[in-house]
C-alpha cells in the first residue's frame, strides 16, 4: 500500500504543469557512439521536490545488451523521504532498492537485504547532484548501494565519486548544472554528457 501511494504521489508531480520543474537530457556515449539517453526530472518547490531518472543504454560485447535505469524519490523540507531505484539487463532485474523516512530513521530494502539506517536526514542523493553542485560536501546517498558514497572535489567544477568496489565516477558541472558523468568500469568508459536543459 505504502508503495503504491508513493508511486501516485510521483506520478502527480510529474503529471502536472510546474513552473519549477527542470528536464536534463544526457547522450550515453561509448568512444565517439551514442549508445543511450539519460532523462532527468525534477519538479516541486522549496517545501517538496520530486525526481524521476530514467536511462536505456544498449551495447555490444558478444551479444546485445540493453541496460535501463529507474530512480524515483521525494525530499521534503530538504530531507529524502521516499526512493525507488530499479536496474534491469535486459529485462531481467539485477538490483533495486527502497528507502522510507520513518520519522526518526531510514528503512533501507536493497534486493533482499533490509536495515535500518539511524541518520538525521539524508539531503543529497544520487538524483539531486545532477541539478546542484556538491560543493563542501563529502558524501552522497546511493541508494542503489544503500550507503554514502565518498565525494572528493578535484578541482573546480569537477568531484570524484568513490563506489564500493574501488571504481571511480567523475562529475563535472558548469554554472551548478552536471554537465558530463565519466563513468569507468572494467570493459569501457562510458559518458553521459549534457545535450539538452529543458
Amino acid at each position: 500500500m505504502r508503495m503504491i501511494t508513493f508511486l501516485g504521489l510521483m506520478a502527480f508531480f510529474f503529471s502536472t504543469d510546474n513552473a519549477s520543474g527542470q528536464q536534463l537530457i544526457y547522450d550515453v556515449v561509448k568512444g565517439d557512439k551514442v549508445i543511450g539517453q539519460l532523462r532527468s526530472n525534477r519538479h516541486g518547490g522549496p517545501e517538496q521536490v520530486a525526481y524521476l531518472m530514467e536511462s536505456t543504454v544498449t551495447f555490444r560485447v558478444i551479444f546485445e545488451v540493453q541496460v535501463d535505469y529507474f530512480l524515483e524519490c521525494s525530499f521534503k523540507d530538504g530531507k529524502l523521504v521516499k526512493s525507488v531505484t530499479r536496474n534491469l539487463v535486459n529485462d531481467d532485474v539485477r538490483n533495486q532498492s527502497q528507502v522510507f523516512w520513518n520519522g526518526s530513521q531510514y528503512k533501507v530494502v536493497c534486493d533482499d537485504d533490509t536495515r535500518m539506517l539511524d541518520h538525521p536526514g539524508i539531503r543529497h542523493n544520487m538524483a539531486s547532484i545532477y541539478y546542484e553542485e556538491p560543493q563542501h560536501i563529502t558524501q552522497v546517498f546511493s541508494e542503489r548501494y544503500g550507503e554514502f558514497l565518498p565525494l572528493r572535489n578535484v578541482r573546480a567544477g569537477l568531484y570524484e565519486m568513490t563506489l564500493p568496489d574501488g571504481q571511480v565516477n567523475l562529475y563535472q558541472y558548469e554554472d551548478g548544472v552536471c554537465t558530463e558523468v565519466t563513468v569507468q568500469n572494467r570493459l569501457a568508459t562510458i559518458y553521459f554528457r549534457l545535450r539538452e536543459r529543458l
